[in-house]
């Protein structure tokens, strides 16, 4: 997500008439920076991966997610990210951008945080932490499970984008995720759906 938002932003800039509203990526770097130098967080998720109990490892990724969310984010950090949040316009949307979220096989899709119409530097800065925490939520561990990718291996980025007062909005699938195939022309509400004859 954060890389196509680079991608898109490209393409907006070169005067082709897209557009895109701006935006600005805290890397998986910074989040192995500052997540993951927490020994107690980095503990707990190595044990993560050593956990087959269901029960036993939403109790886990409860106390990864507490500990994320109670972090002290460094000074050098805040101040970026508040520069950022003025440039943006003071009014952004907080956005995830995780590795394994997507793979040939899988979507998880929806099982991070997202929000919105933030328009104070503590909420950016609590989006954040939400953000982080949200790549231990219960879905997104049964994702991962299903998809044989470590926890330990588990990244996720942040994506600030100037927040969009949008009068109409709407979402496309463009392949069914079942049959592999093209949806979108059967999406399409003022085309009839074509059907099949038998025999």
């Amino acid at each position: 997500k954060g890389a196509n938002s680079h991608v898109l932003s490209a393409l907006a800039c070169g005067g082709c008439g897209f557009l895109a509203p701006s935006a600005v990526v805290l890397t998986t770097a910074v989040f192995e920076s500052v997540v993951l130098t927490d020994p107690e967080i980095r503990a707990e998720i190595a044990a993560l991966d050593e956990e087959s109990d269901p029960d036993a490892m939403s109790m886990r990724a409860a106390h990864i997610r507490s500990a994320i969310l109670g972090l002290q984010l460094p000074e050098t950090l805040v101040t970026v990210v508040g520069a950022c949040f003025t440039r943006l316009g003071s009014d952004v949307a907080v956005r995830s951008s995780a590795t394994f979220e997507d793979t040939e096989k899988y979507s998880a899709a929806g099982q991070a945080d997202t929000t919105l119409h933030q328009i104070t530097l503590a909420g950016v800065l609590d989006s954040i932490r939400q953000v982080w925490a949200s790549l231990f939520a219960d879905g997104f561990i049964v994702y991962r499970n299903r998809a044989h990718q470590p926890h330990n291996r588990a990244r996720m980025a942040v994506l600030m984008q100037s927040f969009v007062h949008a009068e109409v909005a709407g979402v496309v699938f463009s392949f069914d995720p079942q049959s592999e195939r093209p949806r979108i022309p059967d999406q399409c509400p003022t085309r009839p759906r074509r059907g099949r004859r038998a025999g």
